[in-house]
């Protein structure tokens, strides 16, 4: 269990209200203005916190890594199996519908049978922690395929009747605009920055750029390292 007193658990409070008006599960974007803040990390904890809540009704998690160049968040639980328990999966991520990754030219079988979209994408279950994870299997692509994330609505949909919970983690807007994807379809977009990045003008302007592209900017969360948090949410 983590700690009762981690600062992450009352920022997933105020994420997870109010209840969508239809019921579903809400899905929460992390972003950031620059690298190396701990997007990532304030996206696995939160995800982390709301397993461990909702396994005691028999749901699940997801931790969608939107960042399929760098996929940190499974090569995390690959080397934490002594703390999470051991890895089962992937199984196909792309629940029926055109996920957000996208493979061109389409690979085929030796049958010259298109393959699937879920022979990229695998999903991962996380010992007993209810969590989900996603992964881009880099392994299937061939020499002269190329790869983009890309809107996906219909999929972010899906996710929301097979999970009580989707956490995206994007990569920082210094390196890509990958999270302009997701932003329009997420109940809330979260911005991570490092304490003394906090109040620099770079903050608003991308939380003004969320907006503009329609996307719902719930604040700040002020990474100050592990187990160590402050948030400015909405």
């Amino acid at each position: 269990m983590i700690d009762a007193q981690h600062p992450l658990r009352s920022v997933l409070a105020t994420l997870c209200a109010p209840v969508r008006g239809d019921g579903r599960a809400p899905v929460i974007a992390l972003t950031a203005s620059d690298t190396g803040v701990g997007t990532s990390y304030v996206s696995r904890m939160l995800a982390l916190l709301a397993a461990e809540h909702y396994a005691g009704y028999a749901q699940r998690v997801a931790l969608v890594d939107l960042d399929i160049t760098k996929q940190s968040q499974m090569a995390y639980f690959r080397g934490a199996t002594d703390d999470y328990g051991e890895i089962e999966g992937p199984f196909d991520a792309t629940f029926g519908q055109a996920p957000f990754w996208q493979v061109s030219p389409d690979g085929v079988d030796e049958q010259g049978r298109r393959k699937s979209a879920g022979l990229y994408g695998g999903l991962n279950l996380i010992g007993t922690t209810g969590l989900a994870v996603t992964e881009f299997r880099w392994s299937e692509i061939k020499p002269g395929q190329t790869v983009h994330v890309r809107a996906a609505r219909d999929y972010w949909h899906r996710l929301r009747d097979h999970f009580a919970l989707i956490i995206v983690d994007t990569p920082a807007f210094d390196r890509a605009d990958t999270a302009l994807t997701i932003i329009t379809e997420a109940d809330k977009t979260v911005l991570v920055c490092a304490p003394d990045t906090a109040h620099l003008p770079s903050q608003k302007a991308l939380s003004g750029r969320i907006q503009s592209a329609e996307g719902r900017c719930a604040g700040l969360v002020i990474n100050e390292g592990a187990a160590r948090a402050q948030s400015q949410l909405a």
